[in-house]
């Protein structure tokens, strides 16, 4: 799966296509991940992974009022539903074999 994420980014990047959408869509995964990473004390948001994957995914600096606009949404969405879920899904969308940015968030 990490290699798939990898392809299609490096494609996006040759392509230089959707440099605006990637910035977006990375400051969403990232504001997710630290609402997640709040909500659920055995998960903790890697900063390392987070410079990592802004090189791989060639983002620049993310917006940080979109990136807080993110994590208050997440916040919010995540703390009304069962905290086992909230672990749960940060470990699978996070996680070492994360299906969104693995690696991200970390035990």
């Amino acid at each position: 799966m990490r290699r798939s994420i990898i392809a299609a980014a490096l494609l996006t990047a040759w392509a230089g296509q959707g440099r605006a959408d990637d910035n977006e869509m990375f400051a969403a995964m990232v504001g997710e991940a630290a609402a997640l990473d709040e909500l659920c004390p055995s998960l903790q948001l890697d900063p390392n992974m987070v410079g990592n994957w802004a090189g791989i995914l060639n983002v620049g600096k993310s917006d940080k009022a979109a990136m807080r606009a993110f994590y208050e949404r997440s916040r919010i969405a995540w703390a009304l539903k069962p905290f086992d879920e909230a672990c749960a899904a940060g470990k699978r969308l996070y996680g070492a074999k994360g299906t969104k940015l693995p690696m991200l968030l970390k035990r």
